[in-house]
């Protein structure tokens, strides 16, 4: 038998603190997952896939945790908004995802050649987008942040998205278009 922690809270979100001996969280509705320190996140179904090896369902928005993140949406699948909080995070799209708002530190945005999101925020570090392969208008909309931040946009045929480097006198943001 599984052992499966179901949600069933009115506000639908859940803080994962310690999940251990459960092999399948199931949401509800528009319910939000919330990791705790350190997490691997990856999305392999619409709204489901797996947090640090334990499977989820259900769960449309994904938080991180006070640790380092790591963010994987695969191709053909989709999930709701990502919000990596804390930690030098990375978020590897190829699925589709809602807007995706960096941590505190060094965060690494790379959108591949099926990726689909709303708009990437980077947060107060020196953060990193890669989009590849394909359209850039599949991102709506790049800013920056407080940090020092570089934006490559590569082998794109058509860039319609909004880049805003982030404020603060001292930044120092590279753009970089190469087809």
């Amino acid at each position: 038998l599984k052992d499966t922690f179901n949600l069933t809270a009115t506000d639908g979100s859940l803080l994962i603190t310690d999940i251990s001996g459960f092999e399948l969280i199931d949401g509800v509705g528009n319910a939000t997952l919330t990791g705790d320190t350190t997490n691997t996140w990856l999305v392999n179904a619409n709204n489901a896939g797996t947090l640090n090896g334990i499977s989820f369902t259900d769960f449309v928005n994904l938080v991180g945790g006070s640790g380092i993140d790591s963010f994987t949406v695969n191709a053909g699948v989709s999930i709701g908004d990502i919000d990596g909080k804390n930690g030098a995070n990375t978020y590897t799209i190829n699925g589709t995802a809602g807007a995706i708002t960096g941590g505190d530190n060094v965060d690494t945005f790379a959108i591949g050649t099926a990726g689909n999101t709303g708009a990437l925020v980077g947060g107060l570090g020196d953060d990193v987008f890669n989009i590849s392969n394909g359209e850039a208008n599949r991102v709506a909309s790049i800013s920056g942040g407080d940090g020092d931040d570089t934006v490559a946009i590569s082998d794109v045929e058509v860039v319609t998205a909004s880049i805003d480097a982030g404020s603060g006198g001292t930044n120092k943001d590279i753009f970089e278009f190469t087809g």
